[in-house]
């Protein structure tokens, strides 16, 4: 893939495509990650056939920042 856009795209079509996040298995929201570049990954999770980013974790930084960024 490209870019972050085409991961997106590719996403819309295959929601499921992404694994679920590890570190945010314990939240009420179903959110589910793809690496789209070595140092990043999409968080997202999917709502009424909608795809939300959740954020674009840069994965180079501290891992408990990203469960406390998405409170």
């Amino acid at each position: 893939m490209a870019n972050i856009q085409d991961w997106v795209n590719s996403l819309a079509l295959n929601p499921n495509m992404g694994q679920r996040e590890p570190m945010l298995e314990n939240r009420a929201k179903p959110y589910r990650s793809i690496v789209a570049h070595k140092n990043c990954k999409i968080i997202y999770y999917v709502e009424n056939d909608t795809l939300h980013i959740a954020d674009l974790w840069d994965t180079r930084r501290e891992p408990r920042q990203l469960t406390q960024s998405l409170k």
